[in-house]
């Protein structure tokens, strides 16, 4: 739950989103539901970079790994998981 708690904070904090009947679900969509504009989305990836040591290439950077909570939380695990593959076997796939 740590991850998905930092990423609502980020969304309520920095970019305004706010639910008025009560909290955000996870599988809410950012953009069609709750606002979040492109330059938000934008602000997010950026945020997910910093706040988890990542760097995100531009193919990554779809609606599937953004739309909403949930899958950025998906994603983050995808990456842990490609990155801890990449140091077990040298950095070589």
């Amino acid at each position: 739950m740590y991850v998905r708690d930092e990423i609502t904070r980020f969304l309520v904090d920095v970019l305004g989103v706010a639910k008025p009947d009560g909290p955000i679900a996870a599988d809410a969509p950012l953009v069609d539901r709750l606002g979040v504009d492109s330059a938000g989305v934008f602000e997010l990836i950026l945020w997910v970079e910093d706040r988890w040591g990542l760097q995100i290439p531009p193919e990554d950077m779809t609606i599937a790994n953004f739309e909403t909570i949930e899958a950025i939380e998906l994603y983050l695990q995808r990456k842990r998981v490609r990155s801890a593959e990449d140091n077990t076997q040298g950095g070589h796939r």
